[in-house]
């Protein structure tokens, strides 16, 4: 709490305040919670807990953050790591051609993108704007990494544990149980149970 006290008496350049201000306004409005956005700038809370009131019409949520990190690497929920795999990809894209940009403002450009790929598939963003924020802190602190697939050579979110040379991801692994070579040994198994 102390340092977080430390960055806000630092003084903020006005231009780079208003910067960081129009941010906030865009992650509110994007249904990040305050201790998102106060640990993405060093802005006062109560400054942010007033914009989020004026942006959003009502109090900010309480309550805690997403802290499981394998939510996002489940092969139980492939379309959970596939659209998380999605982010990750859009986020380190941005962040190579964006040197300039404050961190909260690639990572509302990842959430976008990651809308609008939803869109384009017709699928339902499984993400919010937090768990966005989630991922890519997990990502930063190396307890998710992403990891190419064998077969169709795409990359994927999965925890370290599971780094190794031979990963299959989840719709490889289910689209080889349907050819004809799977099917005959499940029913030569059955055959001579």
């Amino acid at each position: 709490m102390a340092s977080a006290d430390k960055k806000c008496k630092e003084v903020i350049p006005v231009l780079l305040e208003m910067r960081m201000l129009k941010a906030a306004e865009e992650m509110f409005k994007r249904g990040a919670r305050v201790p998102v956005v106060s640990a993405l700038m060093p802005l006062k809370r109560e400054k942010l807990m007033r914009l989020h009131v004026e942006v959003t019409g009502q109090n900010p949520i309480t309550g805690p953050l997403p802290s499981d990190h394998t939510w996002y690497s489940s092969t139980t929920y492939p379309m959970r790591m596939i659209q998380s795999s999605v982010i990750v990809d859009s986020y380190r894209r941005l962040r190579e051609s964006s040197k300039s940009a404050l961190e909260a403002e690639i990572i509302i450009a990842a959430y976008d993108l990651h809308i609008e790929h939803c869109q384009a598939i017709k699928a339902e963003p499984l993400l919010t704007f937090v768990r966005c924020w989630h991922l890519i802190q997990q990502v930063r602190i190396n307890s998710l990494a992403t990891t190419k697939c064998v077969h169709c050579e795409g990359n994927y979110v999965v925890n370290v544990g599971r780094l190794n040379q031979k990963y299959e991801c989840p719709l490889c692994v289910r689209s080889s149980s349907l050819k004809p070579e799977a099917y005959m040994k499940t029913k030569d198994i059955a055959l001579a149970a």
